[in-house]
């Protein structure tokens, strides 16, 4: 039997970590695995408040792995403290952005069912037709307030 050798350690190679940016530490495996154990968890105690957690955070976890692509690309080095940081950030942005498009939704809806009142002595099928064309126009009012200020608050590519 032959001995065995000690094998000199190698640092990575830059070149081949730079042509495949889809790396991710164990760190943020279990961050996720966390995440996805507490919408589960929310999930089974109550459906509904699951499904509004779910609708912030699935975007907030995208918008947080962009931010880490990013600072990975400048070099910097995140931490899971950071991570978590950026992610509990996201989420209020995600707040903010679903607030927002309701308020705007529910003013522009507002503003055509008083229209569709005044119009409502007219006829009623006149009426019917403003607030079917209202709630249409007063959703894609509440999509544009959110698609803003989701562009608006999204990390920029360098």
């Amino acid at each position: 039997m032959v001995p065995a050798q000690a094998v000199p350690a190698v640092p990575p190679d830059p070149k081949l970590a730079a042509a495949n940016p889809a790396q991710f530490s164990i760190a943020t495996v279990l961050l996720v695995t966390t995440l996805v154990a507490v919408l589960l968890g929310v999930f089974r105690l109550n459906a509904g408040l699951g499904v509004m957690l779910l609708v912030l955070a699935v975007p907030a976890l995208v918008r947080t792995a962009s931010v880490a692509r990013r600072e990975k690309r400048h070099g910097q080095r995140i931490t899971t403290g950071g991570k978590i940081g950026h992610f509990f950030l996201s989420l209020l942005i995600m707040y903010g952005v679903c607030t927002a498009a309701t308020s705007a939704f529910t003013i522009a809806a507002m503003g055509t069912c008083l229209a569709a009142l005044a119009t409502s002595s007219a006829s009623e099928g006149v009426a019917t037709g403003v607030a079917i064309v209202g709630v249409i126009l007063s959703l894609i009012v509440g999509l544009v307030a959110a698609g803003a200020i989701l562009w608006a608050t999204w990390p920029k590519r360098d």
